[in-house]
């Protein structure tokens, strides 16, 4: 028995060494911790997609095969955050006026996702989302631009090798969320 149980164990070491795993945070951009309905997701190009619930604004992935993934959160919460301040903000980038935009909050920016410099359109969306005019930033028609969906994630590019633990920590902000003064439930 000991014989038979000692060449599996050490098989089994052999193959996890030939593995490697990801874990990080998943935080809203200012700071506070996104869990229960956040999902971190990780694939490689023509792979089945791998999920991992985000729990207390952790995430954990092990025994990844090695090579380059793909990787991005998910949030099912609800949208907020957004007030005539992100306007005003939208409009300061539309006419350079500093602090300029940048990152995830440049990308919330762009509701109607038109893919150009926000401006005011995307300001009027927004104030029409806050006051309720609107359920969502999609038109109905889904004309040229479908617009955002609720939630903006950082994407990035990992490689994982034999044995390696990455740690790499995730930003999520509400679409039209430019000032990030959203606290999700």
């Amino acid at each position: 028995m000991i014989k038979l149980f000692l060449p599996l164990l050490l098989l089994s070491g052999i193959v996890q060494a030939q593995t490697g795993s990801i874990g990080g945070t998943v935080r809203y951009i200012n700071g506070l911790p996104l869990d229960d309905s956040t999902v971190v997701m990780i694939w490689q190009p023509g792979m089945p997609v791998i999920m991992n619930t985000v729990v207390s604004g952790n995430y954990l992935f092990t025994n990844l095969a090695p090579g380059s993934y793909e990787m991005q959160a998910v949030c099912w919460k609800d949208w907020g955050g957004c007030n005539a301040n992100d306007c005003l903000f939208i409009m300061r980038e539309y006419v350079k006026i500093p602090p300029l935009l940048t990152g995830l909050a440049l990308q919330a920016a762009d509701v109607n996702n038109s893919g150009g410099t926000p401006n005011c359109l995307d300001a009027l969306a927004i104030a029409r989302r806050f006051v309720y005019q609107i359920p969502n930033f999609l038109p109905p028609n889904i004309g040229p631009y479908p617009g955002n969906q609720d939630w903006i994630s950082e994407k990035f590019q990992v490689v994982i090798v034999p044995g390696s633990t990455l740690t790499q920590h995730i930003k999520m902000i509400c679409t039209g969320d430019v000032s990030g003064n959203y606290f999700p439930p």
